[in-house]
């Protein structure tokens, strides 16, 4: 059995750890193969198939183990809670990835060769592993233009903002991966958002953002969420603000061209835009 290091936590808040530090001995069966649907089609006179559409399909994966130190009840105890029956979570590998899965086959404790054994089922309907950290670009923010030696008799810049710059976002995963985008601005920025330059995609959103008010574009659960922060701390669903024209686009693998947008206060808006890299399996040296 393998010896690195996972930690499942479950939406609910119950956790469990998969270690050797931990007496626990486990394995993952798959960490890596993600499964390719071809939609295919053959037209009369054709010789072979032509290919229309291409699909993954979800992963199932088993840990199982063995217990073999410290108070073995209390971890069959701990388990049950953290993969209770129609539970989902999160099912991280070495602190780096994680995969999102259901637990469709809650522990099954047993013995085998005097020793106390576990088998516990997961499905993760999207099959990508997704890192722990995400990768993170600023737009809209001030590049210093300070530097050393100052002469203070002439003018001199502490930065330059550019809101009209494009920003590489650079995916190096290998799957298009869902963003997280938070809009903030220094004054009043109205009917802003984000021009995917290389799709012509963009994102925009109907409201006046004002000091200190924040507004979140994220995925949950392959839905797309709106949360606006007022000033004050109040946080409310966003949703009906957004253009109803706007494309929904993804950080797809390579180079990603964005550039901010708005009616007005474009000089004042700054945008953070976030998303995880993704892998089809992963392995103990895995960066």
């Amino acid at each position: 059995m393998a010896m690195y290091e996972a930690r499942y936590v479950s939406d609910a808040g119950p956790e469990f750890l998969f270690s050797f530090d931990n007496g626990v001995i486990f394995d993952i069966d798959p960490l890596s193969g993600v499964t390719i649907n071809l939609s295919t089609a053959q037209g009369y006179h054709n010789a072979g198939e032509v290919v229309l559409g291409k699909t993954v399909s979800s992963v199932t994966r088993k840990v199982q183990g063995v217990f073999f130190r410290g108070d073995k009840e209390k971890k069959k105890h701990d388990m049950q809670a953290a993969f209770a029956p129609f539970s989902s979570g999160r099912l991280y590998f070495n602190k780096k990835y994680y995969c999102e899965c259901d637990v469709t086959n809650t522990p099954d404790f047993y013995k085998k060769d005097n020793r106390e054994m576990f088998s516990i089922q997961l499905t993760c309907a999207y099959p990508f592993w997704l890192s722990a950290g995400d990768v993170v670009y600023e737009l809209g923010v001030y590049e210093p233009a300070f530097s050393f030696p100052v002469n203070y008799t002439d003018p001199h810049q502490f930065g330059i903002k550019d809101p009209n710059k494009f920003i590489d976002c650079y995916n190096d995963g290998e799957e298009s991966a869902s963003m997280m985008m938070e809009f903030s601005t220094m004054t009043v920025s109205e009917n802003y958002g984000i021009l995917n330059i290389k799709t012509d995609e963009y994102i925009r959103i109907v409201d006046r953002l004002g000091i200190g008010d924040k507004m979140r574009v994220f995925w949950k659960n392959n839905t797309l969420r709106l949360e606006r922060t007022t000033s004050d701390g109040t946080v409310s669903d966003a949703f009906t603000m957004l253009d109803e024209n706007s494309t929904l686009f993804h950080a797809e693998p390579g180079h990603n061209i964005f550039m901010m947008q708005a009616d007005s206060g474009l000089n004042d808006l700054m945008v953070l835009v976030s998303f995880p890299k993704t892998k089809a399996g992963v392995y103990d040296g895995v960066e």
